[in-house]
């Protein structure tokens, strides 16, 4: 039976990394008998944040086309024909704004369209106060001026990852596969891992590790910060600025950081008991498991 993959992040662990690689190997996904979706597919991103914007499955950046909800038909039907177009293939899907999905009961009309495939979720969590520290120098960078002081409070029950996987398991038909980022292998590529995690494992074919949207130094974000509170409309300018002279701020690189030891100690604590359910929630492999406990 043929399956559909819906990749939904984190944010932050690698995404962009292998969206990247999926938009650009159509031939090589092909070969192997995958297709990454088209409908929905955002062509800069290379996501289909589209996709969850047509769907009305999230509200969507002041960019976004105020009527982009009312596709929702057509786009239901594009997917239907594309799925149909490809029977003989595994399906994939990816879009990290669907960790923001308050419900995902709401995807059940969606997923409906593809049959009998089996619905795999794929997962890839991250340690909380280091991914809440990227998530938050990645919201700066799309405009917010909050301190992560009075960021956090606002955004801290995304970090819920027991929330989140018992919002999944909603999905009555829905397999999860669940993956840790950042556990500080040095030879891990998370692209890899990924064709991994969907049964895709051709090692005629190499995969390289190519980063995308690497963090910037602490205090470059902390300027793209302050100019977002006087004037938001310089920010892809010196978004801009910052990312294409990164060089220029190397003696910068190793401060990174806007945390301090003891933040980061007091966000794991928050997430601790959480954490520990959620493990015995679910069946994870011992060293997965393992990983999130010592969180």
């Amino acid at each position: 039976m043929k399956k559909l993959f819906i990749h939904i992040g984190l944010p932050k662990t690698a995404t962009s990394s292998i969206q990247h690689f999926l938009f650009n190997n159509g031939d090589f996904l092909h070969k192997n008998g995958y297709h990454y979706l088209n409908t929905g597919l955002n062509s800069d991103l290379h996501c289909h944040h589209d996709l969850v914007w047509k769907l009305g499955l999230h509200a969507g950046p002041d960019y976004v086309c105020k009527d982009i909800q009312r596709h929702k038909n057509e786009t239901l039907a594009e997917l239907a024909t594309e799925h149909a177009q490809h029977t003989d293939k595994h399906l994939i899907i990816s879009s990290e704004l669907l960790t923001f999905l308050d419900d995902f009961s709401a995807l059940k009309p969606f997923l409906s369209i593809f049959g009998n495939r089996t619905i795999s979720f794929i997962v890839n969590l991250r340690r909380q106060d280091s991914f809440l520290e990227s998530l938050y120098l990645q919201v700066v960078k799309d405009g917010i001026s909050d301190t992560f002081q009075t960021w956090y409070p606002k955004a801290k029950h995304i970090a819920d990852y027991n929330l989140l996987i018992s919002n999944i398991l909603q999905i009555e038909q829905a397999n999860l596969k669940v993956g840790i980022f950042g556990s500080g292998k040095k030879e891990s590529n998370p692209v890899e891992d990924f064709l991994s995690s969907v049964g895709l494992d051709d090692k005629t074919f190499t995969v390289e590790n190519h980063f995308q949207n690497v963090r910037l130094a602490a205090v470059c974000i902390k300027t793209i910060r302050i100019s977002n509170s006087l004037n938001l409309n310089i920010n892809y300018k010196l978004v801009d600025f910052f990312t294409r002279h990164k060089a220029r701020f190397r003696f910068l690189n190793n401060h990174t950081t806007c945390l301090s030891v003891k933040q980061k100690r007091a966000i794991r604590d928050t997430y601790r008991a959480s954490n520990k359910v959620l493990t015995d929630r679910i069946e994870l492999p011992p060293p997965i498991r393992q990983e999130i406990l010592s969180w």
